[in-house]
């Protein structure tokens, strides 16, 4: 039996984790033969494996892939299509799509993608129920994108949770220095919530309390220059970027925080959870399914109010946050007789 895999559009974040560790975990099954198609912007160190066949597949290419597949495999032989999209065309073996887009199966709105990534993510949503038949089944990686994508496809005995994530590769030794108070470990893409996380950290600031936070975050992100006007509002505000990291240093730097913080405000897994569970460094996070589908985090807050993150903040810190002070219906009465 051969197995093939369509990774060819996973390069970056969850998406180059998922299929690092598919590759470090399949090369140990030498009675199987893999068929690996790969995006040529995958930064990994691909070896040569015995029973792994690596094959490079450019973007204008990249949808056609089903019909070499197709003219390859036998009836014994599995494709697992790794990345969220179906193929645009059946196969006469077992087919199974790896689901871990959130855009593509719930309503979620693009605004504040560039126009390119919005055209992108409706074409993907159309080809997802378009050609969602043409597989056997659909593996997601927690209840709460099961019950999400129940509502929306015919036949829900398709649908299979089957997360996976290697745990072995992350050193478990904790770094003596703490580098920083919170880390957020995210894409900039809308959905991650930054804009609440920054009026959160301004709310603190004026309030002359004074967290470290660290932002991994790509390059050339548009929150660099929203950064840097904070600072200039208040110089003792102690945000720091970090980009272009390999995922041993990413993994440095939770190590090197006290607390992961995670505003984000949907996820299909959210793998910086896992890790930082992983590794016993504390959880503040979005009071969301997704969050409680696989960490209990130590607080949590409503991630549309950045008041709300502020205090869990605060919480977290042992500030206290003052409350409102209530008077009787008397000393309301004497309030409008007083200022009359």
């Amino acid at each position: 039996m051969k197995v093939f895999c369509d990774a060819s559009n996973m390069h970056m974040g969850g998406g180059k984790k998922l299929i690092s560790d598919f590759i470090n975990s399949a090369k140990n099954f030498l009675e199987t033969e893999f068929v690996i198609f790969i995006d040529p912007r995958l930064n990994l160190k691909i070896i040569k494996y015995k029973n792994i066949k690596f094959i490079i597949v450019s973007k204008f290419i990249r949808i056609f892939i089903c019909f070499y597949i197709n003219f390859k495999v036998n009836k014994e032989d599995h494709i697992i299509y790794l990345g969220n999209i179906p193929p645009i065309w059946g196969s006469k073996c077992t087919s199974s799509l790896y689901l871990g887009n959130r855009y593509l199966i719930n309503n979620s709105s693009t605004k504040g993608f560039k126009i390119k990534a919005r055209i992108r993510i409706c074409l993907e949503r159309f080809m997802f129920y378009l050609f969602q038949g043409n597989i056997n089944e659909i593996i997601i990686q927690s209840t709460s994108m099961q019950e999400l994508l129940n509502k929306k496809i015919k036949g829900k005995n398709k649908v299979k949770i089957f997360p996976f994530f290697n745990f072995d590769h992350i050193n478990l030794k904790k770094n003596i220095n703490k580098l920083y108070d919170f880390i957020y470990i995210a894409s900039d893409e809308p959905h991650k919530n930054h804009i609440n996380l920054l009026k959160s950290w301004c709310e603190l600031a004026r309030q002359h309390i004074y967290p470290s936070l660290c932002l991994i975050l790509p390059s050339g992100s548009f929150l660099e220059n929203e950064i840097k006007s904070i600072k200039l509002i208040d110089k003792l505000i102690k945000i720091e970027i970090k980009n272009n990291l390999s995922y041993e240093q990413t993994m440095f730097y939770l190590k090197s925080s006290n607390a992961l913080i995670f505003p984000s405000y949907f996820e299909s897994f959210g793998l910086p959870l896992l890790e930082a569970n992983h590794l016993n460094i504390d959880i503040i996070a979005s009071e969301k399914d997704f969050v409680r589908d696989i960490v209990d985090p130590q607080e949590t807050f409503d991630p549309t109010s950045h008041n709300s993150i502020t205090r869990a903040i605060k919480r977290y810190l042992n500030i206290n946050e003052p409350k409102t002070n209530i008077k009787s219906a008397k000393e309301f009465i004497e309030y409008f007789l007083k200022n009359k």
